[in-house]
């Protein structure tokens, strides 16, 4: 091998390096933003609360005071407030989460079961049946509302392009 001439393996690695970087950059521009994630995590049915609290604690102060025969503290309180501001996100509830919260209840039962089973086998079906039910309702209102936000000139414009094509060549 000589240092004259071409080196093509350099040509290659630069080309590979030239197809990062604009992989790199394209995913910088085209990528989606925040505020698109928050309006689909807000159409799915997702909720941001913003709960604030008002927290009053009392300070304690205390002064000796001294009399001629007698020593005693004096004690004054001062009011103090502390706003706390939280954001609370609610999620709709996951097949995942069904399961975890059945399996929370089923164990904080498991020793109740022992003693009542009649009533807290009951109990754990009828909350189970609830938690499925809800879920089903809420999947099939999303599906309700997606099919009235659907288009329905769309296809049949498709539809009397293709017939007007298939006439056109025939």
């Amino acid at each position: 091998m000589t240092t004259k001439g071409n080196f093509p393996h350099l040509d290659v690695a630069k080309f590979i390096l030239f197809i990062v970087v604009c992989a790199i950059f394209y995913g910088f521009l085209f990528s989606c933003s925040a505020s698109y994630h928050l309006r689909k995590y807000e159409k799915k049915g997702g909720k941001i609360e913003h709960v604030t609290d008002t927290l009053t604690y009392y300070q304690k102060d205390s002064v000796l005071i001294r009399t001629k025969d007698t020593t005693y503290f004096q004690y004054y309180y001062t009011q103090k407030d502390t706003i706390v501001k939280q954001n609370v996100f609610l999620y709709p509830k996951t097949r995942f989460n069904q399961r975890l919260e059945i399996r929370r209840f089923k164990d904080s039962l498991k020793f109740e079961l022992k003693k009542y089973t009649d009533s807290l086998r009951y109990a754990f079906r009828t909350h189970k049946i609830n938690v499925k039910h809800d879920t089903k309702v809420k999947v099939s209102e999303q599906k309700t509302q997606r099919k009235k936000n659907r288009p329905i000139w769309i296809p049949i414009a498709i539809l009397i392009i293709l017939l007007i094509i298939a006439f056109k060549f025939k």
